[in-house]
C-alpha cells in the first residue's frame, strides 16, 4: 500500500492495454496454467493495494505466474507487460487511499447469485485471485484489532471469499447455523453486499498500515 503519485493523476487502465494483457495472460496460462487470468489478476492485486504492509513489485510481479516465471517473446513485450500491469496496480491503489474501490468492468455478474459459483464466472475468478494474494499475506493482517473491527474484517472476508467455491458457501452457512437451503438467499445477499465488503477490506487495511507508520 504505497502512494507516490498524486492519486488525481492517475488514470484507469485503458481498454486497449487491458485487452492486451488479457491475450497475454491467456497466452502464458496456455503454456502454466496456473498463471492468473485477468480476472484474478484484479482480486489478487486488491488484496495486494488493501494489505497492512506495502509489498514491493519485485515481490508480487512473480506471484502472477507459476514456479516456471514470466516467458515474454521479446524485450518490447517484457516492458509492456511491466508497464502494464504496473498501470493496474496504480489505479487499484488509488482506488483503495481514496475509498473508491469498486469491481472492475470485466468483472460480469451473474444471475442469479448463486451463478457466480461456476468455474468460469468472472466473479468466481476474481474470488480465487482475492483469495490467492490475502493468503500469500495473511501474516500482514496477524493484527490484535478491536473486536469490533476485527467482526468487521471477518464479515468483510466472507463476503469476498463466498464464492469461492459452494463448499466453501456451504461452510459458511453451517458456521452461522443456517440450513443449506439458505445458499441462494445467502449468495444474494453477499453479492447485494459485495462492495461494500470491498470497501471495509480497504479500509481497515488502510486503518492498520497508518496506525504502523505513526
Amino acid at each position: 500500500m504505497a502512494n507516490t503519485v498524486p492519486s488525481t493523476q492517475i488514470p484507469d487502465l485503458s481498454s486497449a492495454d487491458a485487452a492486451w494483457l488479457r491475450q497475454f495472460l491467456d497466452e502464458a496460462r496456455s503454456r502454466a496454467p496456473d498463471t492468473l487470468g485477468l480476472e484474478e489478476l484484479y482480486g489478487f492485486l486488491f488484496a495486494i493495494a488493501a494489505a497492512p504492509d506495502l509489498v514491493l513489485p519485485s515481490e508480487w510481479i512473480p506471484a502472477i505466474f507459476d514456479a516456471e516465471g514470466a516467458v515474454f517473446a521479446d524485450e518490447a513485450q517484457g516492458v509492456r507487460f511491466h508497464h502494464v500491469v504496473m498501470a493496474l496496480y496504480n489505479q487499484l491503489n488509488r482506488d483503495v487511499q481514496e475509498a473508491t474501490v469498486r469491481l472492475p468492468d470485466c468483472v460480469e455478474v451473474r444471475e442469479p447469485a448463486e451463478a457466480n459459483f461456476a468455474a468460469d464466472a468472472p466473479l468466481g475468478r476474481w474470488t480465487r485471485g482475492f483469495a490467492q494474494g490475502h493468503d500469500w499475506l495473511e501474516e500482514a493482517w496477524d493484527v490484535d484489532l478491536p473486536q469490533e473491527v476485527d467482526d468487521d474484517l471477518g464479515a468483510s472476508l466472507s463476503a469476498l471469499l463466498f464464492f469461492l467455491d459452494p463448499k466453501f458457501a456451504a461452510a459458511l452457512l453451517e458456521e452461522s447455523g443456517q440450513p443449506p437451503s439458505e445458499l441462494p438467499a445467502c449468495a444474494r445477499t453477499m453479492l447485494d453486499n459485495f462492495e461494500g465488503a470491498m470497501m471495509g477490506y480497504a479500509e481497515i487495511g488502510r486503518l492498520i498500515y497508518q496506525a504502523r507508520g505513526d
